[in-house]
């Protein structure tokens, strides 16, 4: 078992040397830098959110005026952005009448999703 375990370091010095005279940075700089990146896009996403749940209040109460196409084409794009996901939530969740719970619900996912891939990057 010593035999197998000192041909596995040795194999992986050589590789680490190999890594090292190409310039290729180790993996989890790669896998830091990939869960960095994809941590930003959740918290913009998580702003994207914030945005529709006002957007949609706005149009409601009429304070905001759909007719315009300034405001027609924001609207929209914050619609395509959030209704993928938001389409599955609201089948699953209980309708409440005019309270719309799945904003919230995925905020929590999205946490959720957030903070294991906040562990996970300082874990590496």
């Amino acid at each position: 078992m010593a035999s197998a375990a000192l041909r596995g370091k040795a194999a992986e010095d050589r590789f680490g040397a190999i890594r090292t005279a190409l310039g290729v940075p180790p993996m989890h700089v790669i896998l830091n830098t990939l869960i960095e990146v994809i941590l930003i896009a959740l918290n913009l996403y998580w702003y994207v959110i914030l945005a529709s749940v006002i957007v949609s209040w706005l149009v409601a109460f009429g304070v905001i005026n759909t007719y315009n196409s300034a405001v027609r084409t924001i609207v929209d794009v914050i619609y395509r952005l959030t209704e993928p996901a938001l389409r599955p939530l609201r089948r699953v969740l209980p309708d409440f009448g005019n309270v719309d719970l799945s904003p919230i619900a995925l905020w929590l996912i999205l946490y959720f999703i957030i903070r294991v891939l906040e562990q996970v990057r300082f874990s590496l």
